[in-house]
């Protein structure tokens, strides 16, 4: 903490023995590091500073190169200007990778939690240009919130990404829980498209269908032929004129326990989150 920055490698199959490379810490500005390797060249990635701009907080990412992994080089900063706009905040815990024809630059904002930039890389340069943005997060940080991702390519093209989960109620200890793996690639129109891994499967049993269903307002319709504590939904919302729907899952008979899935609907703005149309939320504190 504030000593700067060291590697450490191990040839231990279990991972239980490390040895340091160098004496000394690098001396660094930021937190959370990344690395990744070109050609000769080690390149390493340092996230969880921002500063202030026009358009408000921007994450500050800045690169180092090696040829060793013991004496580092700065190369400023890592992203270009970008007209995007959006609640980006400190950009910690990065993580780079190519993805399609582009790259993704994962990171994590500690008020508006896990977050991802995708753009053009300049490989001779090393400068990483966004042309779009998104979140995994669309509400609270904490309880229940989305954390950091952390991302490794699959070999084909895509991306195999995991999530830090915050815990649904306060807890003075660090007691994340880890996300399902998720599958990322692009699309035609070069956006961001998630699924799960094709290995979740294995994990499926029994198949329960439910048809269409007309929701009354302002009531809850319990499902007492669907249940267990660990389910795969695939639900299709019309909301029509609703400002939101909600959907319970592990809850107890009388309801006074619950997580809440929530759509919300062009609904006005509840918080300082919810200012964006057609959000999903998980709301875990009850």
């Amino acid at each position: 903490i504030k000593a700067g920055q060291m590697v450490v490698t191990s040839h231990d199959l279990l991972l239980l023995n490390w040895q340091k490379l160098g004496g000394q810490p690098v001396k660094s500005s930021g937190a959370d590091a990344a690395i990744w390797k070109e050609g000769d060249t080690y390149c390493g990635l340092l996230g969880g500073t921002k500063r202030y701009g026009e358009d408000g907080w921007w994450p500050m990412m800045h690169l180092w190169t090696s040829t060793d992994l013991t004496h580092w080089e700065p190369q400023g900063e890592f992203l270009e200007p970008t007209p995007l706009t959006g609640r980006y905040d400190d950009g910690a815990c990065p993580s780079f990778v190519p993805i399609g024809d582009k790259y993704a630059l994962f990171f994590f904002s500690h008020r508006n939690g896990g977050q991802y930039f995708l753009g053009d890389y300049d490989q001779q340069k090393r400068r990483f240009k966004p042309y779009d943005h998104g979140r995994f997060n669309h509400g609270h940080v904490a309880p229940g919130g989305v954390h950091a991702p952390s991302a490794a390519v699959d070999g084909q093209g895509g991306v195999i990404n995991i999530l830090n989960i915050n815990d649904g109620k306060q807890n003075d200890d660090w007691d994340q829980i880890m996300s399902l793996a998720q599958h990322l690639s692009l699309g035609p129109d070069k956006r961001l498209r998630i699924e799960p891994v094709t290995a979740v499967a294995t994990l499926r049993g029994a198949h329960r269908y439910r048809g269409a269903t007309r929701l009354a307002a302002n009531q809850e319709l319990v499902l007492d032929d669907i249940g267990g504590d660990t389910l795969e939904l695939e639900v299709e919302i019309d909301p029509q004129a609703a400002r939101w729907v909600q959907i319970n899952v592990l809850r107890s008979p009388d309801a006074q326990e619950r997580t809440s899935i929530n759509f919300y609907n062009y609904d006005r703005h509840l918080s300082y989150w919810y200012f964006t149309p057609g959000e999903i939320c998980l709301d875990g504190t009850l």
